[in-house]
């Protein structure tokens, strides 16, 4: 394991306090209320063994178990299926093979529609076809420029 200095760590927490010091001061939001506010298993005079027994969220949570990450779990599949076509749009002679082309423009168009980050997709096939494919390095792009 890296040796971490005391230096690191306090760049690290003053960093880390900059970026989320204004909200230290704001108020609870959406399912808070109900969560922590309302529990009744939050109240000093609730045992604590019972914080343990009973369900901890206000409201049953089973009717939407998978749907906040589903658009982002698409997203990626569909941007790494994208980007693994690409890979494959280059013949053994160096020839341009235009079905993993036109797969991964449809791949990319499904991946932006589950998830606006999709369209990143492209910039990560640019970079991947200037320095894999074409094989330059970053001091020939700097030199060349």
């Amino acid at each position: 394991m890296a040796n971490i200095n005391l230096k690191e760590i306090t760049l690290i927490v003053g960093v880390v306090t900059a970026c989320y010091w204004n909200s230290l001061f704001c108020g609870f939001v959406f399912d808070d209320v109900s969560a922590i506010l309302d529990n009744k298993d939050l109240h000093p005079s609730t045992p604590l063994k019972t914080l343990f027994q009973n369900d901890f969220w206000g409201t049953p949570m089973s009717e939407v178990t998978g749907v906040v990450g589903r658009a982002e779990l698409l997203s990626s599949i569909f941007f790494l299926a994208a980007f693994l076509s690409y890979t494959r749009s280059k013949g053994p002679d160096n020839s341009i093979i235009w079905t993993p082309i036109a797969l991964t423009v449809f791949l990319v168009a499904v991946a932006t529609l589950c998830k606006e980050q999709g369209i990143t997709v492209v910039g990560i096939c640019c970079v991947y076809e200037v320095f894999i494919a074409q094989g330059y390095t970053l001091p020939l792009l700097c030199t060349t420029a």
